[in-house]
This record gives C-alpha cells, sequence and structure tokens, in this order.
C-alpha cells in the first residue's frame, strides 16, 4: 500500500483509472509535485545509483512558455522545451523537471544536483557525456557526492591518456570482464585544477614530457578522480563498420556524379563522414570523392576507446554496474 499525504486516500494496486485521476491532479498542483518527489526519494536506496538524463521535444507552437531555440538533436529547425528526468537504479522515474529549450545539458548539472538534494535523492550520480566537464566536476567534489559520468574527451590531458592507454593494453593484466563481455582497461588518476580562469584537467606527465615540472606540482595539490580508459574490441568492429557503411554510400551518391552545386552536396552528408573525405571536381564538372588518410589513421586508433569518470575508490565492476544503471 502507497500512502501520499496529497489528500488521496489510496489502498491496494493503483488501477489505471486511479493512477490517471491522481497523476492529472499531481500536475495541477505544481508545490504537491515535489512533496510527491520527495516521497519517492525517500524509498530509494541512499547508497543506491540514479541516473540523470536530458530529452528534448520540437515542438511546432507559436505559443510562449519554455519552447526556445537551441541546439536541437535531431537536426530540425524547430523550437524545442527539455525534460530532464531523474530514475533510481531501476530505471524508474523519480522526478522530472521541464526546462527551457535554450539550456545545454552542461550548464544544468549543478542547480539539477542541489534541486535533487533539496528532495532528498541520495546515491551515486549516473549521467551521460552532455554534462561532463571540469567544472561540473569540480562542483560534484565539493558537494561530496560520487559519481560515473562518461568523459567527451576533448580536452588535451584526457586525449593523451588514451594514446597512453594504448601502449599498455597489450599487456594481459589489462584485460577485465563484464556481464559475459571481454576488455581491456586501463585505470589512471585525473586532477581537477581550480584556476582563475576555471577549473581544468590535470594528469602526471612522464619527466620528459613538456612542461612535466609545473604540471605535476599542480597534479599533486589537485582534487583527484578516477578515469578508466576502456577497450571494447566488439565496439571498435562496429564504429568501422558503421562509419565505412556511411562513407561508401557517400562515394556511390557522389563520385563520377555531375551536380549544380558540389559543395551544397556535400555539406548534406553526415559530419562524421565529411571528417573523412574530401571532394573536388574536375574540368568536365565531374565530382569526385577522396578518403583521407590522416583521418583513417586517427579513427582506428581511437576506436571503441572510451573513457568513464568516476569518484576515487569506485572499482571496475562499481564503475561498470553503475553504467548499467543509465543503460
Amino acid at each position: 500500500m502507497i500512502t501520499v499525504t496529497l489528500g488521496f486516500k489510496l489502498r491496494g494496486n493503483l488501477s489505471p483509472p486511479v493512477l490517471s485521476d491522481m497523476t492529472k491532479d499531481l500536475g495541477q498542483r505544481l508545490s504537491a509535485m515535489d512533496t510527491f518527489f520527495t516521497h519517492r526519494a525517500s524509498r530509494m536506496d541512499a547508497d543506491g545509483t540514479y541516473a540523470v538524463d536530458i530529452t528534448s521535444n520540437s515542438t511546432y507552437s507559436e505559443m510562449g512558455g519554455y519552447a526556445e531555440w537551441g541546439y536541437n538533436r535531431d537536426g530540425e529547425d524547430l523550437r524545442q522545451t527539455e525534460i530532464l528526468l531523474v530514475t533510481d537504479g531501476a530505471g524508474i522515474p523519480m522526478a522530472f523537471q521541464m526546462l527551457p529549450g535554450s539550456i545545454a545539458d552542461v550548464s544544468t548539472l549543478d542547480s539539477t544536483v542541489e534541486w535533487m538534494e533539496s528532495l532528498g535523492i541520495k546515491g551515486k550520480l549516473v549521467a551521460d557525456r552532455g554534462f561532463e566537464n571540469a567544472n561540473n566536476i569540480a562542483s560534484l567534489l565539493d558537494r561530496g557526492i560520487d559519481f560515473m559520468i562518461p568523459s567527451n574527451a576533448r580536452e588535451m590531458p584526457i586525449k593523451k591518456l588514451m594514446t597512453k592507454a594504448k601502449k599498455v593494453m597489450g599487456d594481459p593484466g589489462s584485460i577485465r570482464r563484464h556481464e559475459g563481455r571481454t576488455y581491456r582497461v586501463a585505470e589512471y588518476e585525473v586532477g581537477i585544477a581550480d584556476l582563475e580562469s576555471g577549473h581544468r584537467y590535470v594528469t602526471r606527465l612522464e619527466p620528459s614530457e613538456k612542461g612535466a615540472d609545473s604540471e605535476n606540482v599542480l597534479f599533486d595539490r589537485c582534487p583527484k578522480i578516477k578515469a578508466f580508459v576502456i577497450l571494447d574490441p566488439r565496439k571498435a568492429a562496429d564504429d568501422m563498420d558503421i562509419l565505412m557503411s556511411a562513407i561508401e554510400q557517400a562515394e556511390l551518391k557522389l563520385e563520377g556524379t555531375i551536380r549544380r552545386d558540389p559543395a551544397k552536396e556535400f555539406s548534406k552528408l553526415p559530419a562524421f563522414v565529411r571528417s573523412h573525405i574530401d571532394w573536388s571536381v574536375d574540368s568536365d564538372g565531374i565530382m569526385h570523392i577522396e578518403r583521407l588518410q590522416n583521418s583513417f589513421s586517427f579513427d582506428s586508433n581511437r576506436a571503441g576507446i572510451f573513457i568513464m569518470f568516476a569518484s576515487e575508490g569506485t572499482s571496475w565492476e562499481e564503475m561498470m554496474s553503475s553504467y548499467d544503471t543509465r543503460d
């Protein structure tokens, strides 16, 4: 039996009509929604995990409200709204917020965590890479929140970890198993440096590397997180198959054709395809597609590799099991 002090008398199972009436009434009483979310949070295991994600919804509506212009994941030239959803470790929704469509994922994490704390939501935070940057990680550390977030691998110190990890992944000791699947893993510490310009990632450098002395001094005095650099051989093969299939489709579509506006036709290709090929037009106006060797070398070296950030003290199994929550 569920007891909620919102004016409802709920006994037994929630039939569809009762549930419909209850959620409709909750939706019309905004103050009651946070009370309902708080009761949901109280049922959660404080040592468990909770996942946070944002979904955008495009709209043709001309009315005001939360619909605003912003980065559209579907590539549609439409305004959108954002729905921020929090689920427990079983994937059952615990709370949600409506957000303006112009807000980027990375700018919402701090306020989201503050809101969840006010509801009493506790445990290990699991989020996707859209929320990851050094400032957000620093905020989580300051709040003492355990977390697991995939890295965008955009910052140079993190890119260097991927290169460094490739050299040790041939060692049998790098082989790990999870849920019947085999990976190669290298673990590192990453520092979060607090500078006047903001926070940035710092890693320990070899003495022969440029700027090693100053970077290592900075690294030693920084708070630390764990970074798991992971190679998934099956994902590597799948990634290359997807890439090559898309490139072959582009070649079949454009190679040897005459186009009124070749540049425009090329621009219609997905960005990840354009980064691997180039185009030209010969004296007869025929379009030709050429594969860029360097980009393929880079992709083959990084295929199937991803990085997971986690709180210090997080083990391999804890990290992978936590991310299973999000999936």
